[in-house]
């Protein structure tokens, strides 16, 4: 598996993800719903990726990199659920790798269709996770991703809203880039330097 992943993260266009499903790092869900791997698996398998994919490519993203669903409403899920969630997103922040995108979802049936069935309490609970599962490592990891600095090249404009430019690279769940009062060609690829955040999905650029 490690050889493979360094091949991968030596061919792939940079910018690459490679989705993980991890869905629930409480290990009461973990075996209730047969998830495979154990926890150490999960991060040992973080490690592997970031050995090798972390790395900058010339677009100026890491080559490859990890990605984390996180399933609200699977069996087994508890009122310490989150707390297990919150403390391996803090103990990937701590160990210095990177995750490039993570997704806080409902849970789905086998067909695509989200169930109905929440409560208000329910769907109040699903907000806070995915508020808090923001604050608490999404956005600590973009800046860790998308540093204040980082040139980041080939992005093609693709909306023009309330007097910005927003852009997008051409790859797996690119990253947003507005780039503040300037109208830009449509089509066009453009080169930026970050200068700031906008949420957990979209940074400010200034074209270089």
């Amino acid at each position: 598996g490690e050889k493979i992943t360094e091949l991968v993260a030596k061919y792939t266009t940079p910018g690459n993800i490679t989705p993980f499903g991890i869905e629930s790092f409480d290990p009461i869900i973990r075996e209730k719903c047969n998830l495979n791997g154990s926890l150490e698996d999960v991060h040992q398998s973080i490690s592997i990726i970031n050995k090798y994919g972390k790395i900058r490519g010339e677009n100026g993203l890491p080559k490859l990199l990890p990605g984390i669903n996180i399933i609200y409403g699977l069996d087994g899920q508890n009122k310490n659920t989150l707390k297990h969630n919150l403390e391996n997103f803090q103990k990937i922040l701590d160990s210095g790798n990177w995750a490039r995108r993570v997704f806080v979802r409902k849970l789905t049936s086998p067909f695509g269709e989200q169930f109905d069935n929440y409560s208000d309490d329910d769907l109040k609970e699903f907000n806070n996770w995915s508020k808090t599962i923001e604050s608490k490592f999404i956005v600590p990891m973009l800046k860790k991703v998308f540093p204040i600095g980082l040139e980041i090249s080939e992005l093609r404009m693709e909306m023009y809203k309330d007097g910005n430019s927003i852009l997008r690279q051409m790859g797996t769940c690119p990253v947003r880039v507005v780039v503040l009062n300037k109208e830009l060609k449509f089509d066009e690829f453009y080169k930026v330097k970050v200068v700031g955040y906008i949420g957990n999905r979209t940074i400010i650029g200034e074209i270089i």
